[in-house]
């Protein structure tokens, strides 16, 4: 067993995404880059730590069966998040306050509520909120977005770093160009 951990711990070394350690009995799992990522012996080691509980139910087993069950839901979501990559939302937000009128950004987010992003984004030392003008779900959210981008490439507030997303565009403009991306827009 200690040759598997050390095992494991040498290859998250090498590879920062594929850990599996942490705990005196079980080993868990380390979230980075908002995934969870698993090695194959980490995996292997909890179900026979599973299997070696048989019928205990005294508190430690119960631990070692939450962990497990906690694994599992990871695991799932985790298939999940690779199974729709691409799937999230696409938004248009403005802060007439911050950046004067007709400036937007045009920004991405996978998160399961997208307000969760923009809060994010109000609370980055900017002077007032954001104003939301657009929230719109889609399978391919990276096409999507990168399809609003090179619409207003022109109109790009910043030239030299094109990982700020923000654009001269009313917001407006950019519903437009959306809606004639997907089709109808629910107001």
């Amino acid at each position: 067993m200690s040759s598997e951990r050390d095992e494991a711990v040498r290859a998250a070394s090498v590879r920062p995404n594929h850990i599996a350690v942490k705990s005196d009995s079980v080993d868990g799992v380390v979230e980075t880059d908002d995934r969870i990522v698993l090695q194959e012996v980490g995996s292997s080691h909890y179900q026979n730590v599973l299997d070696s509980l048989g019928d205990r139910v005294d508190d430690e087993a119960r631990r070692i069966r939450d962990k497990l069950a906690e694994l599992e839901s990871a695991i799932e979501q985790n298939d999940y998040r690779r199974a729709n990559i691409r799937a999230g939302y696409v938004y248009v937000i403005s802060n007439q306050g911050a950046f004067g009128p007709d400036v937007v950004k045009i920004g991405m987010t996978r998160r399961l509520d997208p307000m969760d992003r923009v809060k994010e984004l109000s609370s980055a030392s900017v002077p007032f909120p954001f104003d939301v003008h657009a929230l719109y779900f889609s399978d391919d959210a990276v096409a999507l977005e990168a399809a609003l981008h090179a619409a207003f490439t022109e109109r790009r507030l910043n030239h030299a770093n094109l990982r700020r997303e923000f654009f001269f565009a009313t917001p407006s403009q950019v519903r437009i160009v959306l809606a004639q991306q997907v089709g109808n827009l629910m107001e």
